[in-house]
């Protein structure tokens, strides 16, 4: 830092400090993600296609460091916004057959910390318990209609309420990590998609 001071020559005060932007703060993310996908014809119901994939991430380090240096590594932390569960995925599977599709998904998302700053003495309950949400969906390509799919869609089929994880911000406190976990419940859709 001392090459941005300029002194006098002559007296060795200082004469000016050249303020320049330095980026000394940093972020750092690792992990593992894995994408499985596997499709078959299958014998069931007169015949059709199964088709199954997963989705999964383990993160190893999702840390910060600030101008300070002090460094906060966030993975596994699901309570507050900004962290990184520990391990999270989503399964689908799907049986097709003509018009007809059926598909389930599960999504999963592990346990974690309510904050990674807090240690033992800072509140009672630092965990977050873990979370999985059941999808369901039946669609179909009416004969005759080109282009046109019906559909009939539940999320969080089983309606379960999301992990007690208690945040503040600008516009009040909220219950939990909206960023990660289902806050509006079971939602069924029903539609009718047409493309071109």
């Amino acid at each position: 830092m001392c090459a941005l001071i300029e002194r006098d020559e002559e007296n060795g005060l200082i004469r000016r400090v050249n303020n320049v932007v330095l980026n000394i703060a940093g972020a750092r993310s690792r992990g593992i993600d894995l994408e499985l996908s596997y499709r078959r014809a299958v014998d069931w119901f007169g015949g059709g296609t199964l088709a199954l994939r997963l989705f999964a991430n383990r993160t190893l380090e999702s840390s910060t460091t600030n101008a300070l240096g002090t460094r906060i590594d966030r993975a596994g932390q699901t309570g507050l916004f900004g962290g990184a569960p520990r391990f999270q995925s989503n399964l689908s599977l799907a049986f097709e057959r003509g018009p007809l599709r059926v598909a389930v998904q599960q999504r999963y998302i592990s346990s974690g910390s309510y904050d990674a700053t807090y240690g033992p003495g800072d509140i009672d309950r630092r965990r977050v318990r873990p979370a999985a949400y059941t999808g369901a969906q039946v669609s179909w390509r009416p004969p005759g209609l080109a282009g046109t799919r019906m559909y009939f869609n539940v999320q969080n089929l089983f309606d379960e309420d999301p992990p007690i994880a208690p945040d503040w911000g600008f516009g009040g406190s909220i219950p939990t990590n909206e960023g990660l976990f289902d806050v509006l419940g079971r939602r069924i859709v029903f539609g009718l998609r047409y493309e071109r």
